[in-house]
């Protein structure tokens, strides 16, 4: 009754077997494909648009179904990959404000995400905010203990250090450019965007 007009499920070799006229939109089938097309194409919009798609853990009903259990982490790895290298393409963009959002992503995934972890220090500190990029790491150390009873690596501690001593970013990089060109003053950019108030802002501008 649930399916489209011409589909029917048929008895197939003893397995139940869903059979069409045309075509059907399976929603796993479709993430995959827009995450093929996203690594194909490399921009963002589509890493996007792929995983939108992802709406949540593969059958959740059947959580400990044996056929279920591959498929379900096959899928959750691929969408936290999907995140890694879209905010990897916004950081590089200099979108740091949209960066940061997808890899709060994978920490809402993923708690003790080392990469998440980092990846949000670093953009802190591009963005001019040392103080929430240490807040950042005192959030990772506590992960690390409490999920993994592990501690953050060597690499991660250097750039802890070198972010509490001032020495990342480098003068040349930071919250002094942006992907509009380079940021006058010293206040450090807006860690959230201005949505829906595109006509403002250009008032606002005319007006300064």
């Amino acid at each position: 009754r649930v399916l489209a007009p011409g589909a029917t499920i048929a008895n197939q070799d003893g397995l139940l077997a869903l059979r069409s006229e045309g075509p059907i939109w399976v929603d796993v089938v479709a993430f995959e494909e827009a995450a093929a097309a996203a690594r194909g194409s490399h921009d963002i919009v589509d890493y996007l648009r792929a995983l939108d798609l992802y709406t949540g853990e593969l059958l959740p009903e059947d959580h400990y179904e044996d056929w279920t259990i591959a498929q379900r982490d096959r899928l959750r790895g691929l969408q936290l990959a999907l995140l890694l290298e879209c905010a990897a393409r916004q950081e590089a963009a200099e979108d740091w404000p949209a960066a940061i959002t997808t890899l709060q992503r994978v920490l809402g995934a993923e708690p003790a995400h080392e990469g998440a972890h980092t990846g949000l220090m670093r953009l802190y500190a591009l963005a001019g905010q040392r103080s929430r990029a240490l807040r950042q790491w005192d959030q990772f150390v506590a992960a690390m203990r409490r999920d993994l009873d592990a501690e953050p690596d060597h690499a991660a501690r250097n750039l802890r250090e070198e972010i509490a001593a001032g020495r990342f970013p480098p003068q040349h990089l930071g919250a002094t450019e942006t992907r509009r060109g380079r940021h006058q003053g010293n206040l450090p950019i807006p860690l959230t965007a201005l949505i829906g108030r595109e006509a403002d802002l250009v008032a606002v501008k005319d007006a300064l």
